[in-house]
């Protein structure tokens, strides 16, 4: 009976994952929407826009020779992004991705290493995202996409001798392209791009997929 019992189970346990394993498949395969979260790496928030702020004060001369001024280590976090994605055809998906990104930096005198400057960076980008899927197997998904969007940079400087302060904003397009880009899973999948642009140069991040209902 014990063994009856648990040959039952078993059969059950399988039927149960069988059906959930064909009902992610199908779901790969027919219109559906995703929500991500990523994490990327970008080298510098200023470099978005193509400048470096504040680099002609930082290294003034003012005998011709040696700098009065050095910079410190940059610190920075990595790129967040959260993105939502819509299946317009099997191989095919629009989406828009919100990114954030913050880095800090001290300046100190070279005469006696006291900091007298510091500058904060903050970078926000609205990114809206095309993707083209050219490789599908199982689980496996491999993409490459391209996005054009608006990003917003903001200098926050501040003199620590005289403790006046100092506030810089500049809009500007930014641009987003992943040549190569891997998902594994169904409904909830990891993926890992390359890439270059506002969302970083090397990104991972988590999934999920869900169906579209008015389909």
């Amino acid at each position: 009976m014990i063994k009856r019992l648990s040959k039952l189970l078993v059969v059950w346990a399988a039927f149960c994952i069988s059906s959930q394993l064909q009902a992610q498949t199908n779901l790969l395969n027919s219109p559906h929407q995703e929500l991500r979260l990523t994490v990327g790496w970008l080298f510098s928030a200023d470099n978005v826009f193509g400048y470096k702020s504040n680099d002609a004060f930082y290294f003034y001369c003012p005998n011709g020779a040696h700098p009065e001024f050095y910079n410190g280590n940059l610190y920075g976090t990595p790129v967040f992004s959260l993105s939502y994605h819509y299946q317009v055809k099997r191989w095919f998906s629009l989406g828009v991705a919100a990114g954030f990104h913050t880095e800090y930096q001290r300046t100190y005198r070279f005469i006696d290493d006291a900091p007298f400057w510091k500058q904060r960076s903050t970078f926000f980008a609205i990114t809206p995202i095309a993707r083209f899927d050219w490789f599908r197997w199982d689980f496996i998904n491999l993409y490459s996409s391209i996005g054009l969007g608006l990003g917003v940079n903001i200098d926050r400087d501040k003199n620590l001798d005289s403790g006046a302060s100092y506030r810089n904003r500049e809009v500007g397009v930014t641009f987003d392209i992943v040549p190569f880009a891997i998902t594994m899973g169904r409904k909830v999948y990891g993926f890992a791009e390359v890439g270059a642009g506002s969302l970083g140069f090397l990104r991972v991040g988590i999934g999920y997929r869900f169906p579209d209902k008015n389909k």
